[in-house]
């Protein structure tokens, strides 16, 4: 089974590879891979306003791993990440 922190990282990857360089990773999960201690229990990305959010998440969900149950985007088995996609801090 996966853990939160496995899932996390598996979709930073896979984000990566979906929208290359069209997200910044913000938050606990971007603190983590800094080294810092920090828990989360979810992932967040900041992409530019002028993506459309939409079709990202639809461009994510067909992607192997990824959910949107319910209007929530989430990523792996298990313990699943949620994903939250922010246009502005």
């Amino acid at each position: 089974m996966s853990t939160k922190a496995e899932n996390a990282r598996a979709y930073i990857q896979a984000a990566e590879k979906c929208l290359g360089n069209r997200f910044v990773l913000i938050g606990g999960a971007a603190m983590q891979l800094l080294g810092s201690n920090r828990t989360t229990n979810d992932v967040d990305i900041l992409v530019s306003a002028k993506e459309n959010i939409s079709t990202l998440i639809s461009v994510l969900a067909d992607q192997p791993g990824f959910s949107n149950i319910g209007g929530g985007l989430r990523f792996g088995g298990g313990e699943a990440v949620t994903i939250d996609i922010l246009t502005k801090l």
